[in-house]
């Protein structure tokens, strides 16, 4: 089973399949897999987000300022900027 990632800036939204993905938060590494429990979280600043793809691509993102919104089914990352 996959799991749907939402990218939401201001100004674009992207929609990607993904496998796992790892969030760097204040409090330490979450690694978010389908069917995880609820949660919103802060990300640290610019730190790396790593997903795999169900392509079997790894690829990062480094936020400057995000939070993460995760439902069991899919995450959502808000970034500011």
């Amino acid at each position: 089973m996959s799991l749907m990632l939402a990218i939401v800036s201001p100004t674009h939204t992207a929609h990607i399949e993904i496998d796992w993905i790892e969030l760097n938060t204040p409090v330490g590494n979450f690694v978010i897999e389908q069917g995880h429990i609820p949660t919103i979280v802060t990300l640290v600043p610019h730190a790396p987000c790593i997903y795999m793809t169900t392509a079997g691509t790894q690829e990062i993102i480094k936020p400057q300022s995000a939070i993460a919104e995760i439902s069991r089914s899919e995450v959502t990352i808000f970034m500011a900027q």
